[in-house]
């Protein structure tokens, strides 16, 4: 039985009272659920560390166009910092929706939506304004072949970073877009009172 197959219409039809919706977690749910929690506490520490390494650009971490770009562009720094603030935000929104479906709780599902749309704006704005402003001017005035590789390198890097990066918001997107999980998720915290075959709040 699926616990998004469609109740019984009526009472006159199948000859039974109307019951409440399985309380089973369905297994798109669970899933998405321990992604989110898991991508959430990876996501933080990877933010952390990221900040760490541009708060250090001093430090020699090897050729890196972006800590250079953000060198000799005020205007840069502060998208990089605004973008890596917004991101903290709703990493861990992430992580909280992830706890919040686990529990098949509705805010789980407005907090990954949430965050879904977010990912997918944020890689294509981090992502143009990298490679336009950042990657493609740094190859336009290569030092030697080995800056040239590396910038080639980074490139790559980010594009096929942030392609890969899509795949969770948009898993999000398209199984939370779905009639039946939506119809699922309005029945959360709700049952179906047997004496009036009214819905109420739980």
């Amino acid at each position: 039985y699926s616990p998004y197959s469609s109740p019984p219409e009526s009472i006159v039809e199948t000859g039974t009272v109307p019951t409440a919706p399985p309380s089973g977690r369905p297994t798109g749910v669970t899933v998405l659920a321990i992604l989110s929690i898991v991508f959430g506490i990876t996501g933080l520490f990877g933010l952390a560390i990221s900040a760490a390494m541009m708060l250090a650009a001093g430090a020699s971490f090897g050729p890196n166009p972006i800590i250079d770009k953000m060198a000799e562009s005020t205007a840069y720094q502060v998208f990089y910092y605004v973008t890596l603030f917004i991101g903290f935000v709703f990493t861990i929104l992430l992580f909280i929706g992830g706890i919040a479906l686990w529990k098949m709780s509705k805010l789980g599902r407005h907090l990954l939506v949430s965050y879904a749309v977010y990912a997918v704006i944020a890689a294509i704005v981090i992502n143009t304004v990298n490679v336009l402003f950042v990657f493609l001017p740094a190859i336009q005035e290569p030092d030697n072949s080995t800056q040239v590789a590396v910038q080639v390198m980074s490139i790559v890097g980010s594009v096929v970073g942030g392609l890969v990066g899509l795949i969770f918001p948009i898993a999000i997107l398209v199984y939370f877009s779905r009639p039946a999980v939506k119809d699922a998720v309005a029945n959360w915290g709700s049952e179906i009172d047997p004496v009036t075959s009214e819905t109420s709040n739980a």
